[in-house]
């Protein structure tokens, strides 16, 4: 009888450590939830600041960050989006999509990429008692690819950058 115990205890724990090995296998592939923002991703975005032109004939925003390639193979960045970048006393700007397409980062490295849009005219008259620097918050989504692998960085929430709000000519 203690013998047959025994055998179940063993079983199980052997179980559970096969099932536990097979998630880190499934992670370590890609086939997994992993931690989003894990300091050792094997892909990842960092913001790095953001400029607001408000210029009369084409206001804009550009937020720039840094792709971070952690793999030992180039990937080509997909997709980058920031939804929202959040200040203070001012709307929300929404849906800033990467300005180039096919962007490589290279093995082991970095790549600095640009989201950008023109803004609303709402946007750019709220924005327009604004100039200076600033504290702004995003939230993003990134996804690279190699080959037929897919890498996924996000959504991240609540990322802290700084900026300034730059306003050219006559006002809007």
């Amino acid at each position: 009888m203690l013998a047959g115990q025994i055998l179940v205890g063993v079983l199980a724990a052997t179980i559970v450590a096969g099932g536990l090995w097979g998630l880190r296998l499934a992670v370590k592939r890609g086939r997994g939830s992993a931690p989003t923002d894990a300091s050792g991703s094997d892909f990842k975005v960092r913001p790095l600041s953001f400029v607001i032109e408000l210029a009369p004939e084409r206001p804009s925003v550009e937020i720039r960050l840094q792709a971070v390639n952690n793999l030992s193979r180039p990937v080509t960045l997909a997709e980058l989006k920031i939804s929202p970048l959040s200040m203070y006393g001012v709307p929300d700007i929404s849906n800033v999509p990467l300005a180039d397409d096919g962007i490589l980062v290279p093995a082991r490295g970095t790549q600095v990429v640009a989201c950008r849009r023109n803004l609303l005219e709402a946007e750019a008259r709220a924005l327009r008692q604004l100039t200076g620097k600033h504290r702004a918050s995003c939230s993003l989504v990134a996804k690279a690819r190699h080959n037929r692998r897919e890498y996924i960085y996000g959504p991240v929430a609540g990322i802290p950058l700084e900026g300034k709000i730059k306003r050219h000519g006559p006002a809007l």
